[in-house]
């Protein structure tokens, strides 16, 4: 990850970097079916504006697990940038966290740019393209909506009204549901 400017903010650089690793999180469960398949272990070289993540498996199960990984991330950079798909590997929580990545792009005052670096890959450029796709993918129809979901419930919030969330068994994406009094 490589980010640029004339005066990025430590929250600035805090937010990029955290919600970087939240992708590789997400998209490393995904690749692997299961969470902290992956360690991702932090570097950044001397004078340098690049934040290295290196993967380290967690279990010797997980060894061939990092390419891949890695390729998806930076194959789901390339097209959220260019169109209004979800990309392979990449659920709504990745989604979002990559929309949070891009949202640090500041108009030159302090992030002016963002860069998705890998060995063997064409970096990506992050731009508020990503922004409008991500929201294009993750739009909510206003209003309630009446039918069935099949999938997996992961999440019961009770604060403030029952809340839940139901993953979609074909596609993955995450369904919120709220039951009014």
């Amino acid at each position: 990850l490589e980010l640029a400017g004339p005066k990025i903010t430590s929250g600035k650089f805090l937010r990029a970097v955290k919600a970087m690793f939240a992708v590789a999180d997400e998209v490393t469960a995904e690749v692997a079916g299961k969470q902290r398949a992956l360690t991702w272990v932090v570097s950044v070289e001397s004078g340098s504006d690049c934040v290295v993540m290196t993967p380290e498996p967690t279990t010797a199960a997980y060894s061939n697990t990092a390419p891949a990984v890695i390729a998806a991330i930076v194959n789901g950079a390339a097209a959220i940038e260019s169109r209004a798909e979800t990309p392979e590997y990449f659920n709504d929580a990745a989604l979002e966290k990559w929309r949070e990545l891009a949202s640090t792009l500041d108009g030159g005052r302090g992030v002016t740019s963002i860069r998705v670096l890998a060995t063997n890959a064409t970096p990506v450029n992050v731009s508020q393209h990503a922004v409008a796709n991500i929201d294009e993918v993750l739009r909510v129809q206003e209003g309630p909506t009446y039918g069935s979901v099949e999938g997996t419930l992961e999440a019961v919030n009770v604060h403030d009204g029952l809340k839940f969330y139901v993953y979609q068994d074909i596609t993955g994406r995450r369904i919120k549901c709220e039951v009014s009094p």
